[in-house]
């Protein structure tokens, strides 16, 4: 007996990569944390159980992650503002900070399955998964991330949870080009 170890419900996503998992066939449910992020780490455990619980409801949904710290195009695309950012997309869809569900309650598995099981149940169900003919080839990582998990945007202070860092304020975008007019 074979015994083969379990994959990561997630798959760790840079900007390079984002775009080609996210919007496409499948709902994506994304988190954007910080390697130092304290609150991502004790967050972790509770996103990781609420994503297997969701994608064994739904064979529809797939669970990725971006390091915020180091995707800030990504960050300011998707006006994520702390960490951690939880997001849900839906299938077919430009994946833009419009089409996004921004999560924000608490930092536990009960709350993160409430808020993605409400958002999916208004959502039609998406493509049918693949068979194991079917699967499109797994694409590695950009680079090996730490685990962990998170959270987004706006969370009532509880006195169980430490206040959220923030992270470092974004760059400026460059000034768009003249347009080319004839």
């Amino acid at each position: 007996l074979l015994l083969l170890p379990l994959a990561a419900p997630w798959q760790d996503l840079n900007s390079a990569s984002f775009d080609a998992h996210v919007g496409g066939r499948w709902h994506a449910l994304v988190e954007f944390h910080a390697p130092w992020c304290e609150a991502c780490k004790s967050f972790s455990p509770e996103l990781e159980a609420a994503a297997a619980q969701l994608r064994k409801e739904r064979k529809d949904l797939r669970v990725f992650r971006v390091d915020g710290e180091a995707e800030a195009e990504l960050r300011r695309r998707f006006q994520i503002l702390e960490a951690p950012g939880l997001l849900l997309l839906p299938a077919g869809k430009l994946s833009d900070a419009e089409a996004a569900i921004r999560f924000d309650g608490a930092l536990d598995r009960g709350a993160v399955l409430e808020w993605a099981r409400q958002t999916l149940q208004r959502w039609p169900k998406a493509a049918k998964a693949p068979t194991m003919r079917q699967s499109p080839p797994r694409e590695k990582p950009a680079a090996s991330l730490p685990t962990t998990a998170s959270s987004s945007s706006t969370r009532p202070a509880s006195s169980a949870t430490p206040p959220l860092p923030t992270l470092p304020p974004l760059p400026p975008l460059p000034p768009s080009p003249p347009p080319n007019v004839e």
